[in-house]
């Protein structure tokens, strides 16, 4: 990526999502707490430069109006992502589409960030 490309892995076959799956016994509401990518200060957490949503990878998996579907800019913290992520086969999965757009100051090299998703009883 060069200054001001975009990717996205919702909008980009050969960029896939992360794929959670709910192989408990209870529904569960997931969170998650990713690190900082880009060194740019234009890209201090949370930024429109890295984005995440949560969409449905089987239909009716969760609770879609408790849960992240819209583009949402990466806090610098946890945060609550999936709500009531079931458990029963055909109905335990969603994905966490990721949006990146590489800032104009950003200088060239490899880039990590990490994401832990972190599941709790949902009651």
């Amino acid at each position: 990526m060069v200054p001001g490309d975009i990717k996205d892995t919702f909008n980009n076959e050969s960029l896939y999502p992360f794929l959670v799956e709910n192989n408990g016994n209870s529904v569960v509401n997931i969170s998650t707490n990713t690190s900082r990518l880009f060194e740019s200060s234009l890209a201090d957490l949370p930024s429109e430069y890295y984005q995440f949503r949560i969409t449905e990878e089987e239909a009716g998996s969760f609770n879609t109006q408790d849960s992240i579907t819209s583009w949402t800019q990466i806090p610098s913290g946890p945060i609550d992502s999936i709500a009531e992520l079931d458990w029963e086969e055909n109905n335990d999965n969603a994905n966490m589409e990721v949006y990146v757009k590489a800032p104009s100051d950003e200088p060239s090299g490899t880039k990590n960030s990490t994401t832990v998703f972190t599941a709790s009883l949902a009651e």
